[in-house]
Formats: structure tokens, sequence, C-alpha cells
């Protein structure tokens, strides 16, 4: 099983009641305690912001085992009933079952949840892949602003492809020799193999093959030396060998 954790790299700029500011969105992208923030929410008014561009590369085929979104945030004041929540979604719809923390914590919470419905991966590949982060203040007169370190989604999937990956090249060259010339004509061809491997194997595989092709004139040779090679390459990675054929 494969784990692929990403932050987000974009935002709407944040959508909220009249007086509201969004601070500093892009402190989310990011662990490393500079905040993000929805400030100076006022007496039953309510502010989000849509994070984005997560950019997952999750195989085509992938089995999506979990999907877990994660947030660490905190308010200014515990005195204004506030209510902070955050979710997962997928181009504007709401997926699985928000996490909602009204314990209006001063100091940096981490929280997160698997409850995040269920996803193809096309869909976690996408941009359209979002969080949402949300406060909420309840029938109190005191302000208060919500602060987030970052957002994050973890997703767990099994690669399913069967490591197997074949390569074809054709090479043609040709070497012209002067008359008289003595010795040989050498052509040397690289090919570059990236190979992948099966699931449950170890350690990582590179390939990097070189043929060399030597022609050697007869003494006396006038005129043009001609080679003319067809590769076929295939590579098969197992969990415990590789196997190469030329």
């Amino acid at each position: 099983m494969t784990t692929s954790i990403k932050f987000p790299t974009a935002n709407n700029g944040g959508i909220g009641d009249v007086d509201i500011t969004f601070a500093t969105l892009t402190n989310a992208y990011a662990d490393n305690t500079s905040y993000a923030e929805i400030q100076s929410i006022k007496r039953s008014q309510s502010g989000y912001v849509i994070y984005s561009g997560f950019g997952f590369t999750i195989p085509t085929g992938a089995t999506i085992n979990s999907v877990t979104f994660e947030v660490q945030w905190k308010v200014s004041t515990a005195a204004s009933v506030a209510t902070m929540t955050c979710q997962i979604q997928y181009n504007g719809t709401l997926r699985g079952t928000a996490i909602v923390n009204t314990a209006e914590p001063t100091s940096d919470t981490i929280q997160n949840s698997s409850n995040s419905g269920t996803w193809t991966v096309a869909e976690l590949n996408s941009a359209l892949c979002q969080i949402l982060v949300q406060l909420d203040q309840g029938g109190s007169n005191t302000d208060v602003d919500l602060l987030f370190d970052y957002v994050t989604i973890t997703v767990d999937y099994t690669d399913n492809r069967n490591g197997t990956v074949s390569v074809s090249e054709a090479v043609s060259s040709s070497t012209s020799r002067k008359k008289g010339a003595k010795g040989s004509v050498s052509e040397s061809v690289g090919v570059q193999i990236s190979t992948v491997a099966k699931k449950g194997a170890k350690g990582s595989v590179s390939d990097s093959l070189v043929f060399q092709q030597s022609v050697v004139g007869k003494k006396g040779a006038i005129g043009t030396v001609a080679v003319s090679e067809a590769i076929g390459v295939s590579i098969t990675y197992f969990a415990d060998k590789t196997e190469h054929k030329y």
C-alpha cells in the first residue's frame, strides 16, 4: 500500500459576512506554525475558505483504501461561542462527515477524519478535490478569529499495475569510411529503461542499457559501411529478481 500526503496550493480567497477579514491564507499550504486567518467574526456571522490544488498523481487503476483530511487550528478567544468546521469536498459538493469543534481551543489542535465518503482516482487527482474551513460565531458580542496552520489530505492506495514495462527502439545509423582506412568503426546507442515494481516489491529499480555496434572494414575497403539495427527490449521486474530480455 502507498501513502500520499498533500498540502493545498490554491484557495478561493475566502467568503464571509461584512467586515470579516481573510489574512495570509497561503500559510495553510505548509505545516510551519504560520497561520492563515479568518478575522473579526462578530455576533452570528460566519466565514469560510476553500482550499484546492492538492496535486495527487495516483496511478490509473489503483484501489483507494482510505482518504483522510486533517487541519491544525485554534481560535483567538474562548468567549465567543465559536464553531469550527472542516470538511472535504469535490467541486463544491461536501463528502463524508465534517470535523466540527465547539470547544473553542486557544492552543493548536490537530484534528482529522477518514470519514470522507467514496472517491475515484480521477477525482482525487483533479484540482476539484477541495477542503472547506469555516468559522461560525454564536450569540456573543465578543469578536473571534480563526487561526489555522495547515490543511492536508492523505490517500492510502494500492497500485495494481503488474510491474512489466516493454520498450521497443528502432535504431539506424550509417558510418562512412575513407578509402584505405584501417581499424574499426563503433556505433553506440544508449537506451534508458524505467521499470515499475510489483506490489510488495522492496527497493527501487533503475535500468540503464547501452548497446554498442562495432563494424570492422576490410583492408582497402572503399565507400560506405552501413549499420542498421532494430533493438527490442523487454524488462520484467519481480519482487525477488530482475529479468532482462534483449
